[in-house]
């Protein structure tokens, strides 16, 4: 009589695994910020989003592998429910400094790539120029139809959210919102 050994797999791989495979399988979550990723990604996301409410509670002790699970298949990106909430992009015309209630200095730029982001003012001296975000370093975006003139600049994707410092941009030249 031959025994077969049976490997012993600690609990949390083997609720990923079951979470991920339920997921890549059968994918009825309705995760709706999940639904542009591809199938694998889909699932994580799926898992960690809205089946096991990671990003509103993020308890449960699987959470922190399928996040860990999803970055490093995702190459390094954040699932959709982590990800910051875009505003809605404006232009250097509509500028109505309402992206971020705490800091009245910050208004919401138009990505090349569409949506927005809610940035700080700054001069626009020194910052280059773009026509599309994978022109600009990691974690930034080009943004478009600013008051820095024709074309786009490349800025620090949402670096107006939480509670930064004021700015002041005064005698300074040019300014992304115009003054």
């Amino acid at each position: 009589m031959i025994q077969i050994k049976r490997m012993k797999i600690g609990r949390s791989i083997e609720a990923i695994i079951v979470v991920a495979v339920f997921f890549l399988l059968v994918g009825t979550a309705s995760a709706q910020e999940c639904e542009g990723l591809g199938r694998p990604l889909r699932g994580l996301c799926k898992a960690y989003c809205d089946f096991l409410d990671c990003d509103d509670t993020g308890t449960s002790r699987i959470c922190g592998p399928i996040l860990r699970w999803y970055t490093w298949s995702s190459g390094g990106e954040l699932p959709p429910c982590l990800q910051p909430e875009r505003c809605v992009g404006q232009t250097c015309a509509t500028y109505t400094f309402d992206c971020n209630p705490e800091n009245d200095q910050c208004a919401c730029v138009t990505i090349a790539e569409g949506g927005g982001s809610c940035v700080a003012n700054e001069s626009c001296s020194g910052l280059l120029s773009c026509k599309s975000s994978s022109e600009c370093d990691a974690g930034y975006i080009c943004a478009v139809q600013t008051c820095c003139g024709a074309g786009g600049v490349c800025l620090v994707d949402n670096n107006c959210l939480g509670s930064p410092q004021r700015q002041n941009v005064e005698g300074e030249g040019p300014t992304l919102f115009g003054n």
